[in-house]
């Protein structure tokens, strides 16, 4: 992480810091305590190229501060010094909390772990409609699936830079799609299921292919006579038809059959014949 990377010209004594300052010293993200140098080595019984060294960098004498190294180290003709970074430096990794919290906000994250319960209190709280269990984070335009009814979710690190946490409310609706009499939007009742809301919508109609529920955070589950699932606020719960059976169907199959019995049969009175003869 040079400013001015690239071949630099080998001049007398030439020190490592010297070379970096002909670089142009180093970028502000750089590991600016050690690099590595690789001196050219080749020994081809061995199959080495080269012989590598971590150089503790004199800071002192990079500043100029001191006439000569602590520990100098002089570089030969095809030396190469790399300077390395440290993985995401330079940038203030951030999510989004909104939803019902007290005080929606950007979030700076302090370091690599973030848990829900501490990005909570940084936004001051659940407010009294909060409903975690319809609760989603977004990542990069998708849904992260995360299982909000987990117990533990509260002390689980989620959360990566760009994240955005929409905490579930309450007030989100119940909706009804599809194959069901009269699709309606409710207010959502804790204790009630799915197939409550297919009855308050004047129940499903005829030829039904197959009935579910999405949840706001992206997950679905099948609805059957063995299964009837947990509603939570903003589920959509969609029943689809089998579709129509056109006229006429019936008899152009057996027109087909009739045809190819036909054939069958033509081919089996040529071959009775043919034995014959």
């Amino acid at each position: 992480m040079y400013r001015n990377p690239g071949a630099k010209p080998l001049t007398k004594k030439m020190y490592v810091e010297d070379a970096i300052l002909a670089g142009g010293g180093f970028l502000d993200n750089a590991n600016q305590t050690e690099v590595i140098i690789n001196r050219k080595d080749r020994n081809v019984e061995e199959g080495t190229y080269s012989t590598r060294i971590n150089y503790t960098v004199d800071l002192s004498y990079l500043k100029g501060i001191s006439k000569m190294p602590s520990n100098p180290y002089l570089l030969q003709n095809y030396d190469v010094i790399s300077v390395t970074t440290p993985i995401r430096a330079g940038i203030l990794p951030r999510i989004t909390v909104t939803g019902e919290v007290q005080i929606p906000s950007s979030i700076i994250l302090e370091s690599d772990r973030l848990t829900l319960n501490e990005a909570l209190e940084l936004s001051g709280g659940l407010t009294n409609n909060s409903y975690l269990r319809s609760s989603y984070i977004q990542r990069d335009g998708l849904k992260l699936y995360a299982d909000f009814e987990d117990e533990n979710i509260l002390i689980k690190d989620l959360f990566q830079d760009g994240d955005k946490l929409v905490v579930g409310s309450k007030l989100e609706p119940v909706i009804t799609s599809g194959a069901v009499n009269f699709p309606t939007i409710f207010n959502w009742e804790e204790v009630k299921r799915a197939k409550y809301y297919i009855r308050k919508s004047g129940g499903k109609k005829d030829r039904i292919a197959f009935m579910h529920v999405t949840y706001i955070n992206g997950e679905s589950k099948k609805i059957h006579a063995f299964n009837n699932p947990k509603i939570y606020p903003g589920s959509v719960i969609t029943l689809e038809q089998k579709p129509e059976r056109v006229k006429g169907d019936n008899g152009q199959l057996m027109d087909k059959f009739i045809n190819v019995f036909s054939i069958l049969t033509g081919a089996l009175t040529t071959t009775l014949l043919a034995t014959r003869i």
